[in-house]
């Protein structure tokens, strides 16, 4: 047994550990307490991401495969390299620059630059009695699903659905009829709308996760809801997540779960309220994604993306239902999101006593590659880049940034990691840019003192990327560093230690 003691801003709590793992990383244990560490770079100790300091005791270092002792002060180690002797016993203290812990700030509004035709996945139909007079008068399913699709010139065939087919109902034109987009054809059944119905278009983020919800009908946004990607507190970038999943295949289920039900459920769940709606009115839901995201979404083990060739197990079109996933959703008042669980809990079906199962059909976009996903591809169609005669850009910035360029009907794309960016990740103080990060920096050119602004106000935690710009960019400007990045006279790099901004 294993004695751990975490400080962690005020808080001080001390957990007994069991022997049963003795290679599980510091990091990994602070997770299971809400602690988690920012692993970037996917817990290959390439980063300083996830620093915590040793008080005392000892722990074990698995690189180098000696004993690390706090005998002459505090020491300062990457929590993803440190496992905890067995018999052992040591106290650390997290910094809050090192959590994955922010807040996000979301923007849910958009704009269709492309004109489009009113064709939605799930469609009430109207057969007009003239229709079927000139039909004279269908006997057969067959020939009802060839008056559909000849008058709306489908080039996906028209089905009848087995339900249908076995109730060998009376065919008329008063007959309730609905459609809805299978994939490889439309399938056509008896209505059992009785009110209005509705869709979902899901944009899910390695950091946030948006849905809107829209009126069949008409095409209007009714409601629209966004919130922290759970899968964050596992990992928060794509890389970590492979990563987890490349040397834990049981991590799959864990993301998938993060996702499905900690995350999506509520959210449309709390869409489904703010709409003032009920559940079984959400007939379709359509998702897309970056490919990592997608992978976790339906369960497939995206850890062939980790590695070159970076192979994704699919990029295309998939049609699947909600009860395949089990998407439970809270519907009850204040139900925006399932009370948090241990790991033993993470397979319990219920979330939330006023859950009901979603049975819409899931329409998963299709994406290009391991790292040009659903996303974008749905970004290049919405703002008209597809259609553009004239050269242009899409810009997508966000944990993972992908650019394409349109010259001359020719696509181009390539992707990066632009979260690290934004979050001073290689700093020693580097966050990312939530409250108490410092994001801009102000130097005096004679004086050279120094005035930050702080996100949200408040004692700083550290320096976010747009900080360390400004500084460089300013101290080049008074004469503190040269054009190579070096500090000049020793007198100006003396002021900045007696500010605290150096050495």
């Amino acid at each position: 047994m294993f004695q751990l003691t975490v400080q962690h801003r005020r808080d001080k709590a001390t957990h007994h550990v069991a022997d049963s793992n003795p290679t599980r990383v510091l990091s990994d244990f602070l997770r299971d307490l809400k602690l988690s560490l920012n692993t970037r770079c996917g817990g290959r100790g390439l980063c300083d991401g996830c620093l915590v300091d040793l008080l005392s005791g000892t722990l074990f270092h698995q690189p180098s495969g000696k004993l690390l002792q706090a005998n002459d002060g505090p020491q300062r180690i990457r929590g993803c390299e440190f496992v905890l002797p067995v018999g052992g016993a040591a106290e650390i203290h997290v910094p809050v620059r090192s959590l994955l812990a922010h807040r996000p700030q979301i923007v849910t509004s958009f704009r269709l630059n492309v004109a489009r035709a009113h064709d939605p996945l799930w469609q009430n139909v109207r057969i007009d009695p003239s229709e079927w007079d000139q039909s004279s008068q269908p006997a057969t399913l067959d020939q009802l699903c060839e008056i559909v699709a000849k008058r709306d010139d489908r080039s996906v065939p028209v089905v009848a659905s087995p339900e249908m087919q076995a109730a060998a109902l009376p065919l008329h034109h008063e007959l309730p009829l609905e459609m809805e987009y299978q994939g490889a054809a439309w399938l056509l059944r008896q209505s059992t709308a009785a009110k209005p119905s509705f869709g979902a278009a899901i944009d899910i983020g390695t950091t946030t996760v948006v849905v809107v919800v829209a009126d069949l009908e008409t095409g209007d946004v009714v409601a629209s809801v966004s919130a922290l990607n759970a899968q964050s507190h596992v990992g928060d970038n794509v890389l970590t997540r492979i990563n987890q999943c490349m040397v834990d295949e049981t991590m799959t289920r864990t993301l998938q779960d993060a996702i499905v039900r900690e995350t999506l459920g509520p959210l449309l769940g709390q869409a489904v309220r703010a709409a003032g709606l009920e559940l079984d009115q959400i007939k379709c839901l359509v998702v897309a994604g970056n490919t990592t995201m997608l992978h976790l979404f339906v369960g497939e083990n995206p850890a062939s993306m980790g590695v070159a060739p970076f192979t994704p197990s699919f990029l295309t079109y998939r049609s699947i239902s909600a009860d395949d996933l089990q998407l439970v959703v809270p519907v009850g008042e204040g139900a925006e999101r399932p009370p948090d669980r241990g790991p033993a809990d993470k397979a319990k079906a219920p979330i939330s006593p006023d859950g009901e199962v979603c049975h819409a059909t899931i329409h998963v976009l299709p994406g290009a590659a391991a790292y040009v996903g659903a996303d974008i591809t749905a970004g290049v169609l919405a703002s008209g880049m597809a259609y553009c005669e004239e050269t242009c850009l899409l810009v997508d910035l966000g944990t993972n940034g992908e650019i394409v360029l349109r010259h001359e009907e020719q696509l181009v794309g390539c992707a990066t990691a632009a979260g690290p960016a934004f979050e001073g990740a290689g700093l020693t103080c580097g966050v990312r840019a939530g409250k108490g990060a410092i994001g801009h920096v102000w130097l005096e050119r004679d004086s050279f003192r120094v005035t930050t602004e702080v996100i949200d106000g408040g004692v700083p935690i550290g320096l976010c990327g747009t900080a360390y710009v400004d500084f460089v960019a300013r101290a080049h400007e008074v004469g503190l560093i040269t054009s190579t990045g070096r500090f000049t006279p020793q007198a100006h790099a003396g002021h900045l230690e007696k500010q605290g901004l150096y050495g």
